[in-house]
């Protein structure tokens, strides 16, 4: 039986602890040792399929939220709208300066795993961080359930795009090899 959310919330709420939560949540850590486990080429395969994932969903959660707006309520419409014509607060106007050079460099570090360059997940990682304080200082956003979801989906393809990067045998293909030029 999996683990499931509402059982932990269940567990938590009543103040039991169930021994066999914990035996599945060891399951599910096994599980994704399991994962991380391999040959490098299967590894290989696994990263490039969650970084093109990745940005799949990132552009299908943009679209969703283009499409999805004009189904919000008229009060967060109007919300919207007003929020579209007040002044940019500084936090946000940072944030809007840094969201064309931070898209550029997630993209360039994307291509760079896939390509296995050595400098790709330390700035895939520092891409990860940036775009977590930009997410904290952009303000109030309002998603649908749809948007939202296809988010968090694009957030969990990057703790396992991290994971495999730096928990896996394929962190020793990312290290550089200093080339000799005279062989």
């Amino acid at each position: 039986m999996p683990i499931s959310y509402m059982n932990l919330q269940n567990n938590c709420r009543t103040g039991r602890s169930s021994v066999s939560g914990v035996f599945q949540s060891v399951g599910w850590l096994l599980r994704i040792n399991l994962i991380l486990r391999g040959e490098p080429m299967i590894l290989t395969r696994k990263l490039k399929i969650a970084v093109i994932s990745q940005w799949a969903f990132v552009f299908a959660a943009f679209i969703a939220n283009i499409l999805e707006e004009q189904y919000l309520p008229d009060n967060l419409v109007a919300y919207v709208a007003n929020r579209a014509n007040a002044e940019l607060y500084t936090a946000e106007t940072l944030t809007l300066m840094a969201l064309i050079p931070f898209l550029f460099a997630y993209a360039l570090s994307s291509i760079g795993l896939i390509l296995k360059k050595s400098w790709a997940p330390k700035t895939y990682l520092f891409c990860i961080l940036v775009g977590l304080l930009i997410t904290a200082l952009r303000g109030l956003k309002i998603g649908t359930p749809i948007y939202s979801t296809l988010w968090e989906v694009t957030a969990v393809l990057a703790g396992f795009i991290v994971c495999l990067v730096y928990l896996s045998p394929l962190k020793e293909e990312f290290k550089l090899v200093p080339q000799n030029p005279f062989k």
